[in-house]
Parts: C-alpha cells; sequence; structure tokens
C-alpha cells in the first residue's frame, strides 16, 4: 500500500510596515557648561585623594595615631598635702584646746608637701608626689572668742622667711565695729561672716604673688603659728571657751606667664 505525500498548505506571513511615527527616536542630550564647571574641581579633589591614598599610604601613618580605651592612661598627681608636726594630715579646722591663760607662747605647726605618703591595706608605705608645677597660697583664719595674740612665720624650701605682726583680734572686737564683710577679698586683717562673727585672717604670701612647689624633689613649706593667752583670762567667763583655727590651700596647677 502506497503512502501519499501530503502537502502542507504554505503560509504567508503578513509584513510589517514600519510607520513614521514608530520610527526609534533618538534622544540627543545638551552638555550644561556651568555645572560641568562646577562640579569638575570636586571631581579633581577626589580623584587626588584616591591617588594619595594608594600611592603614598606608609607617608600618612607617620602622622596618624590610634587610641584603645584599654590603655592604661598615666594622670598628673596634684595634690599638696597639708599636715601638723606630727605628720597627720590636716582637715581644714582646728580646735585650740589646750591654751593656757600664763601669756606664753605655744606653737602650732604644720607644713605644705609637694609629697604625700600613703600607707596601703599591708601597711606599706609609698611616697606621691607631683607630676606638675604648683602654686598655692595660705589663708589662716582664727576666731576671736579668747583674748589670744597672734602671730604667724613662715621659712619656704626655697630659703624665703616671713613674720608676721602680733594681734590680738580680741581686743579689736572689742574696741570697734567690722563692717568688711567680704572675707575673701582681704588678705590680712578682721573681717565679719553674714552672721556678724567676728574673724582675723592671715594670708602668705601677704601679696596676690603665689608659691611654687616643683616636682623634681621634696618640698615642704612650714608654717608656725604662735599664740598666747593673756594672763587675765584666768576668769569663769573664759571657762569652757574653744578658740578655733582654719587653714586653708587655695592650690592651681603652674600657669605659664603670658
Amino acid at each position: 500500500m502506497k503512502l501519499k505525500k501530503l502537502k502542507l498548505p504554505k503560509i504567508k506571513l503578513p509584513k510589517i510596515k514600519l510607520h513614521k511615527n514608530d520610527t526609534p527616536k533618538i534622544k540627543k542630550y545638551k552638555i550644561n557648561k556651568e555645572k560641568l564647571q562646577r562640579k569638575l574641581p570636586l571631581a579633581i579633589g577626589i580623584l587626588l585623594i584616591i591617588v594619595i591614598l594608594v600611592i603614598f599610604p606608609n607617608t600618612l601613618s607617620r602622622y596618624a595615631s590610634s587610641g584603645n580605651s584599654n590603655t592604661s592612661i598615666n594622670v598628673a598627681y596634684s595634690l599638696l598635702d597639708v599636715v601638723n608636726i606630727e605628720g597627720e594630715t590636716i582637715a581644714d579646722n582646728v580646735a585650740l584646746t589646750n591654751i593656757e591663760p600664763n601669756g606664753e607662747y605655744q606653737n602650732y605647726i604644720f607644713e605644705v608637701r609637694n609629697y604625700k605618703d600613703i600607707v596601703d591595706a599591708t601597711n606599706k608605705t609609698t611616697r606621691k608626689r607631683i607630676n606638675v608645677r604648683m602654686q598655692y597660697n595660705v589663708e589662716i583664719t582664727v576666731t576671736t572668742n579668747l583674748p589670744i595674740t597672734y602671730y604667724i612665720d613662715v621659712d619656704t624650701h626655697d630659703g624665703q622667711s616671713y613674720t608676721s605682726n602680733r594681734v590680738q583680734p580680741y581686743l579689736i572686737t572689742n574696741h570697734g565695729t567690722c563692717s568688711d564683710t567680704a572675707g575673701d577679698s582681704i588678705k590680712e586683717g578682721l573681717y565679719c561672716d553674714s552672721d556678724n562673727t567676728y574673724f582675723y585672717k592671715f594670708s602668705y604670701p601677704t601679696t596676690n604673688n603665689l608659691l611654687t612647689m616643683y616636682y623634681g624633689s621634696d618640698q615642704a613649706d612650714r608654717y608656725t603659728i604662735h599664740y598666747s593667752l593673756a594672763s587675765s583670762a584666768n576668769t569663769v567667763q573664759y571657762q569652757d571657751i574653744i578658740e578655733l583655727l582654719s587653714i586653708k590651700i587655695y592650690a592651681q596647677q603652674y600657669a605659664q606667664p603670658k
């Protein structure tokens, strides 16, 4: 049996005609010269930075440093220690309780030092000295409860010596009024606080200059407060009265002169 060949009909595809409106358009971009001129320096600068970072990384590293928050930091020790003659640190106020009304002078001695001896839990003593130059001045303030005569001697580590005038603040308050309430503004003399309480102040240095402590060696300035209770105070009215003495140190890190 013979198989007949099948002829498939020919399929003609319709022709697609392009219309004028279907022609793809090529967009034309105009160069904005003004914008180009503004952005060109920025582009050049960025390019130069990239070139420098690529070519000179080792050179830049010499001028840069990095920090680590875990690194220990050394802090300058700048505390001036104020101690009495027994080496005990003074805490501002001193009570003069052992005063005999015999007219004889007694002494209270203290030192301002650029070092401090610290005793740890194992009873080991370590001396710490300031790491910076310090400037300071001392103010010694006394109450006027008893007829006591005062004066101070100062001997500094660099050979300076000073002796103040002898004064009896108690006598001054009984023979005059005090109108100066600006206690911190006077270097030496009688003044009153806001409660009209009388005080007398000594200061050293007596001028606006400050004493300087250096960190190269152990240094100490010695202050001697001489006080004498008049023999006429041997009466009942002066019993159980305490005279207070306040020592204040105003210190600051050394400032270079302009």
